[in-house]
């Protein structure tokens, strides 16, 4: 894009110098504080950290936080020691409730950022709620947080009449850092105020910056790191039900014993071995819309192995909602993996990762005819390295390959993330790729690249992004949507704070601009999207956006013009309710005719998080999307879904839950019900049953699609047992 050189010229004009947070010494103790909730220990009181006003980051930066919040930090050979005081004017409107780990976002929340090797592209993010409830989060600054990894940490809270105090002990044997003397850290502080929508943090985060150019300097005269060893033996069994014909059931039942071990071969680099694991979902996926869509719908990973410590294998620039390229490693293509393999790591200013796997799935056993390849195994290899340099900048290299019965895929690529004066950002990668071709088998080689502008201050943004995928462009690990495209985006949007008397709920007003082009090299077709939209912050944790966007899309060898209206929002409207919602009207393509036209289509849907009691929570989501041909005013399709979940919470290790799923385009419906205990994250029971029903009737001697009711065609059952032992 010809826009990329002048700002790359833009961002070099002037360099400011980034603001230095004082440099943090915690205390030394014998004998960690005995953790009560309600920072009584003494050993708190040598403790406190001069830290100072918390700045807000979101939804705008810049801002004093609104309520006082002091933080204490000392350590001893065992553990980290963090505590908090969080003084509140209103401490009967604090929001908090029971849940289960990682899912307190919507509650009043503290916690801290810790980046253990000082380099300025990894971080640890641990967060409590005023119950105590945990969440934590690894980061990585090619990347975003990555909530998978579940560290054992002990962590105490208790509301007070002025608010709510926090109490974390967090074992170094958790963590990974270079051990030794003169130890150095980064560190940052969070707090989430829930009724007012604002998160803030010490220190303040300047616009177009997030933690790795933040951090305060963290400083330990010795740490000793003990090599982790971890062992984590599982049982699990399965029993599930098929009605072959009305009344009469085929059962097939599974038990598998697995083990992983993870072992730090160094103080700062870990393995992860597994053989015969666990891969079933405890959480099942969420039903989408998946009718008249041009790409696939994406699904999110939800494997305890894959997701781990995967922010590593993200590539600078990729992944943005609009970006052609969305994961470059997307592990549920390893569909059936029989074992796996990783290393991940930090030296200094480098940062690596190694993932291998086998899969079953290519080589299973075909129903009706002959599998040729049955019984064989893909192996994935992925390698990953990234070099540190400044506060949140990198180069990295990728290695992604596939080998199956004599094929083979294979990806070599570099990226980088440069960061200019807190406010400019420059990204991007280019990637190889080498491949048999599926049909032919002959040798195939593409090619694909990625750049990216980024500019970010308090009352602007704006970026641009240029890609590019050759038409023999193949990546079997990655979820991308096409090949043999360039495409360009652009965005441009003003933020204002207003202070208005008739409007005090209005904390941030942000319009925009916004653009995509994408020239099809196959066809000749080139899409353009132009987008304006308002959209609004608001206390509550309150959003509302406006959108208007005008479409010219190519398909099928001709070009359809679209005008899309679009309406969303959500907010927190009492410490019980959440409410969202989307209403869209658009002249949308019908994709699956085979001679395509254009009709009116109309979607709406409701999110609804309903809690009356810290235990008990109902969440509901409700989507309905309809298109009519314009011509005779006929009904295309009407398609509904809808995801239920009730979920209660008897304390922080075990809860009941019930899902409802429905979806009118499958006619299919699932049922869930799961009882969960986790003592600690690894020593875990799991009991669940479950059910798919679809809407078919016996003719002809089989099931066929039809009827009126929802037949239970697949029912059930499931249980696993896990012990994590550690050193």
């Amino acid at each position: 894009m010809n826009l990329l050189p002048a700002c790359l010229l833009f961002g070099l004009l002037a360099l400011p110098a980034l603001g230095a947070a004082p440099e943090l010494r915690p205390v030394r103790l014998d004998r960690g504080p005995v953790l009560t909730g309600d920072l009584s220990d003494p050993a708190w009181a040598k403790a406190r950290l001069p830290t100072g006003a918390f700045g807000t980051y979101n939804p705008m930066r810049g801002n004093p936080m609104p309520q006082e919040t002091e933080v204490y930090l000392a350590y001893d050979a065992q553990a980290l020691y963090v505590g908090f005081r969080c003084r509140d004017t209103e401490p009967d409107r604090i929001k908090a409730s029971l849940s289960k780990r990682d899912d307190l976002w919507n509650d009043d929340w503290v916690g801290f950022s810790l980046d253990t090797f000082g380099t300025g592209h990894n971080a640890l993010h641990v967060f409590v709620n005023p119950l105590g409830i945990q969440a934590d989060a690894l980061d990585s600054v090619n990347g975003s947080e990555d909530s998978a990894p579940d560290w054992v940490w002990e962590s105490r809270a208790m509301r007070q009449p002025d608010g709510y105090t926090v109490e974390i002990r967090l074992p170094l044997k958790s963590i990974r850092y270079q051990s030794g003397t003169d130890v150095r850290m980064g560190v940052l502080f969070w707090r989430r105020i829930s009724r007012l929508g604002l998160s803030g943090s010490w220190p303040a985060m300047a616009p177009g910056q997030w933690v790795y150019q933040t951090h305060a300097p963290l400083r330990f005269a010795s740490l000793e790191a003990p090599l982790r060893l971890e062992v984590l033996p599982s049982l699990t069994h399965s029993r599930s039900e098929q009605q072959t014909r009305p009344g009469q059931w085929t059962r097939t039942g599974t038990t598998n014993l697995g083990v992983g071990v993870k072992a730090g071969l160094t103080s700062s680099v870990t393995a992860d071995l597994t053989w015969k694991p666990d891969f079933s979902q405890v959480e099942s996926d969420a039903f989408q819309s998946e009718v008249n869509l041009r790409y696939p719908a994406f699904y999110s990973e939800k494997r305890p192995f894959f997701m781990e410590s995967m922010g590593i294998f993200s590539l600078a620039g990729a992944g943005n909602s609009d970006a052609n390229m969305q994961v470059p490693v997307h592990t549920r293509r390893i569909a059936d993996p029989l074992w796996g393999a990783k290393v991940t790591g930090d030296t200094g200013p480098v940062s690596f990762g190694v993932l291998a796997a086998g899969d079953r799935a290519p080589g299973a056993a075909w129903e009706g005819e002959t599998n040729p390849d049955l019984g064989r195994k893909a192996v994935f290899s992925i390698g990953r390295a990234l070099y540190g340099f400044g506060r949140g900048s990198y180069v990295g290299g990728i290695y992604s390959g596939r080998e199956f019965a004599g094929t083979y895929n294979r990806v070599g690529g570099v990226d980088f993330s440069w960061q200019v004066a807190d406010r400019h950002t420059f990204a991007g990668n280019l990637l190889q790729t080498w491949s048999t071709d599926p049909g032919t088998r002959l040798p195939r080689q593409g090619e694909g690249h990625l750049f990216s502008y980024n500019y970010s201050t308090r009352p602007l943004e704006f970026s641009v992004t240029s890609e590019h995928y050759g038409t023999d462009f193949r990546m079997d690990t990655a979820f991308y949507n096409r090949v043999g495209i360039d495409q360009e985006t652009a965005y441009l949007g003003p933020n204002f704070h207003p202070k208005w008397a008739w409007a005090p709920w209005i904390i941030k007003v942000n319009p925009f601009i916004y653009t995509i082009i994408t020239r099809d090299n196959v066809t000749g077709l080139t899409d353009q999207l132009y987008l304006a939209a308002l959209r609004l912050n608001t206390t509550r944790a309150g959003s509302l956006r406006l959108d208007v966007q005008r479409w010219r899309e190519g398909w099928m060898g001709r070009y359809f013009h679209k005008t899309v209206l679009r309406v969303q929002g959500s907010v927190q409207a009492t410490s019980w309710l959440n409410l969202g919602g989307s209403l869209r009207t658009a002249d949308d393509i019908w994709y699956a005719s085979p001679t395509p036209y254009q009709g009116r289509v109309a979607s709406a849907s409701l999110d609804t998080v309903l809690q009356p009691t810290d235990e008990l929570r109902l969440t509901v989501n409700l989507v309905r999307t309809r298109m009519t041909d314009p011509g005779t005013g006929a009904q295309v399709f009407d398609v509904r879904t809808a995801n239920t979940q009730f979920t209660y919470q008897f304390n922080k290790s075990f809860f009941l839950r019930a899902i409802a799923r429905t979806d009118t385009f499958r006619r299919r419906m699932l049922t869930d019900y799961l009882a969960s205990f986790t003592l600690v994250p690894g020593t875990v029971l799991f009991l669940g049953y479950g059910e798919v029903r679809d809407k078919m009737e016996w003719r002809e001697e089989r099931w066929q699609p039809g009827g009126s009711r929802y037949e239970t065609l697949n029912r059930g059952l499931f249980f696993k047992v896990s012990y994590l032992w550690q050193n």
